[in-house]
């Protein structure tokens, strides 16, 4: 509760969540997607998965296995620093919203102690382990929740779906089960504006997207 992490694009960052100066953690490279808590950070970009201790250093680079077009993003680190979950998507790309949505990503499951790589959902995304023993994951607009059993690192059961209509980009759940999130009911796209040094905005004659 006393940091705040972030990304600028190229490099992974921490702020005091009471203000301050921004201190750099490590060189990421573009669209570099983290998690953080007390087992260490991993992260994902345009140049693989990689680990680093909660104290900092070198990041390590996970060996997960993926094809020569495809990307990870998204990670999470597993209690006890097992295992890592991520979401994988079949091309390469530093387009943000594309890494949300991408068609054909799944959800994959990489064991640190053995290096075996092995797929949970197919055609989910941004999955995310729950203290519950839960694992929640977007298909479309929807999310879902399954029984997972973190010791033998495999879905239990079923999956149900929980809500409809989540911006997969705009979603976060708090270990205590609070889930915050931004609805796609009514989007319409992005518009694009002139915007002067004054900060006034005038919008151009082009289709919302």
């Amino acid at each position: 509760g006393q940091w705040i992490a972030f990304t600028d694009g190229q490099a992974l960052k921490k702020i005091p969540s009471t203000g301050g100066l921004a201190v750099r953690i490590a060189e990421t490279g573009p669209a570099a997607t983290a998690s953080w808590d007390n087992d260490g950070i991993v992260f994902a970009s345009m140049n693989g998965l990689f680990y680093i201790p909660t104290e900092g250093g070198a990041p390590q680079e996970l060996r997960a296995g993926l094809g020569a077009n495809e990307q990870a993003l998204f990670p999470q680190l597993l209690p006890g620093r097992g295992a890592v979950l991520f979401t994988v998507i079949p091309t390469r790309t530093n387009v943000p919203g594309y890494l949300a949505n991408a068609p054909g990503a799944r959800v994959d499951l990489l064991n640190l102690a053995s290096g075996v790589r092995h797929t949970l959902v197919q055609g989910g995304r941004r999955a995310q382990y729950l203290p519950t023993g839960h694992l929640v994951y977007a298909v479309g607009d929807t999310l879902y929740a399954a029984a997972f059993d973190a010791q033998r690192l495999e879905l239990r059961g079923a999956a149900v779906p929980v809500l409809k209509g989540v911006s997969v980009t705009e979603f976060a759940i708090s270990n205590e089960g609070t889930l915050a999130y931004v609805s796609r009911t009514g989007f319409t796209g992005n518009t694009l504006v002139w915007v002067d040094r004054q900060g006034h905005e005038q919008p151009l004659d082009a289709p919302a997207r």
